[in-house]
Order: C-alpha cells, then sequence, then structure tokens
C-alpha cells in the first residue's frame, strides 16, 4: 500500500504544474451549475437541484439554463478526469508520445461525459419518478450509491485502459463486486 501511495504522490509531484493545470476544469465544473438560476444548492462539496422548486414554479428558461449547464460542467468534469488520467498513464506506461495522448484525450473525454451523463440522466429519471411515488428522499440516493459504484472505475478504465465504455463498465462491476 505504502508504494502506491508513494508513487501517486512521486507522479504528482513531478507533474504539478499540469496537475495544477487539468485541475482547473474541476473549478469551472464546480462553478457553472452555481450559475445556474435557482433551485441549485451546494452541499458536502457537490450540486444538488431542489426538485420540488422545479415541479412547483420553474420556468422553461430556468430549466435549459440548469441542462446546459449541468452539461457543460460534465464535459469539463470528464475532460479534467481524463487529462489527469493521462499524466498518470503516460508516467507509468512511460509514453511520451504527445500526438496520441491529444488524441486520446478527444476519445477518453467523449466516452467518460457519455457514462457521466448516463448516470446523471438516470438520477434525474429516478428523482422525478420518487417524486410522483413519495419517495424521492430514499429512492434517488440508494439509486444513486448503487450505480455509482457500478461505475466508480468506468472512467479510469476508459482513459487508462482504452477501454470501451461497456468494457469499462464490467470492469468497474468486477471491481466493486471483486472480493479482496
Amino acid at each position: 500500500m505504502t508504494t502506491l501511495l508513494e508513487d501517486a504522490w512521486e507522479t504528482y509531484a513531478k507533474n504539478i504544474k499540469l496537475v495544477l493545470l487539468f485541475s482547473i476544469p474541476f473549478v469551472i465544473a464546480f462553478v457553472i451549475p452555481l450559475l445556474a438560476p435557482l433551485p441549485t444548492y451546494v452541499s458536502g462539496g457537490a450540486i444538488f437541484l431542489r426538485t420540488a422548486s422545479i415541479f412547483l414554479n420553474i420556468n422553461a428558461v430556468g430549466l435549459a439554463v440548469i441542462i446546459i449547464s449541468s452539461f457543460i460542467s460534465l464535459l469539463f468534469l470528464s475532460f479534467a478526469f481524463v487529462a489527469i488520467s493521462m499524466i498518470v498513464k503516460s508516467e507509468r506506461t512511460f509514453t511520451r508520445n504527445l500526438a496520441s495522448a491529444i488524441r486520446g484525450i478527444e476519445k477518453y473525454t467523449a466516452r467518460v461525459f457519455v457514462v457521466l451523463l448516463a448516470y446523471a440522466l438516470i438520477l434525474v429519471l429516478v428523482n422525478i419518478l420518487g417524486y410522483f411515488l413519495g419517495l424521492e428522499g430514499i429512492l434517488t440516493p440508494v439509486v444513486g450509491f448503487f450505480l455509482f459504484m457500478a461505475i466508480f472505475y468506468a472512467p479510469t478504465a476508459i482513459a487508462i485502459d482504452n477501454k470501451s465504455i461497456g468494457q469499462a463498465l464490467n470492469r468497474s462491476l468486477e471491481l466493486v463486486v471483486e472480493p479482496a
């Protein structure tokens, strides 16, 4: 375990300028939904929508701003995740071909974006269903937790192992379910 932490520290310390540069999209991804009109709020480091407000007092413009800002935020988050993963990949595999890494960033970002977008859309649909069933307080968190467990390793498998979305999701499930 210490070698894993030492390797991670060494990689990040050696590439601190790139890591900081590619961390800017994480900050942007966090700030964009905050600029959307209410009913968004921040709690515990995450951005949430007040679903009751959506059903009661939101107009088409407000909904469009929330949807567009969420898409852009997910795109920035996907790019940041892939860019930092590519730093680790280049360090651990000793690949220095910048052109192939840049081409890979676009492909991997698109794949990670699809995974995160699907996760977000499923949560929205479950939340709407939970609202109508009166179970939004329990249904969304439970589905979100188990779905997140299923996709937890998928972005890494996409960016570092060059897996397709299906292969990455399968590998993520295997890693989560696999006994230690």
